[in-house]
Formats: structure tokens, C-alpha cells, sequence
């Protein structure tokens, strides 16, 4: 459960809507296709790059512990790491179109 949240700096204040446009039409319409294995790996090696790191830092490790109790169980931390390690292109595919659409934005 949670949200995604795209960000978008515009370097002119004419430009926000038509670039708000062009990533809802991205978000919307043409994420499912230029998504790529390369790209999937690429982001969950990241995400399990920053739990590693936080597993080596006592303050960012009771951080992410707290939050997972918060939750209902320390243990969603690592089962969450876990998740991460079985997310397919085909699962964040499948995501985007059942969720990605303009009635949950």
C-alpha cells in the first residue's frame, strides 16, 4: 500500500502545465511500453542498495524498523527487502495498468 509520487522541476513557470501534461500522458499512456528489464533491475538494485545502507547505520536501521512497527511488525522491513528481489518488468507492467489512470490521481 502507499503512493507514487512523480516530480517534475520546471526551469520556466509557463512551461508546469504543458510539462504536467506531458508526464501524465508518460504515466498514462507510454510507461507500460519503454519500460525495460535494464530499467527494473536498475531501480531495485538501487532500492536494496539504500536497505543494505541502512542496515549499516544504527540511526537510519531503528528508522526503518520503527516505521515497519508502525505497520503492524518489525519484520515488514525484511520481507519487504525480500519483495523487492522478486519484482519482475512483467509485475510493474501489470501495476501500471491496474492502477495507473486518471480516476487515481
Amino acid at each position: 500500500p502507499g503512493m507514487a509520487l512523480c516530480f517534475v522541476r520546471p526551469t520556466d513557470n509557463d512551461e508546469a502545465l504543458s510539462i504536467r501534461e506531458r508526464l501524465i500522458s508518460l504515466l498514462e499512456g507510454k510507461a507500460a511500453i519503454i519500460i525495460s528489464d535494464e530499467n527494473v533491475e536498475r531501480v531495485k538494485m538501487r532500492a536494496l542498495k539504500r536497505i543494505k545502507l541502512s542496515m549499516q547505520n544504527s540511526k537510519d536501521l531503528a528508522l526503518k524498523l520503527s516505521e515497519a512497527i508502525a505497520c503492524g511488525d518489525f519484520r515488514l522491513f525484511f520481507w519487504y527487502r525480500d519483495q523487492i528481489k522478486k519484482v519482475t518488468t512483467n509485475d510493474v507492467k501489470s501495476v501500471l495498468n491496474e492502477y495507473v489512470m486518471p480516476s487515481n490521481r
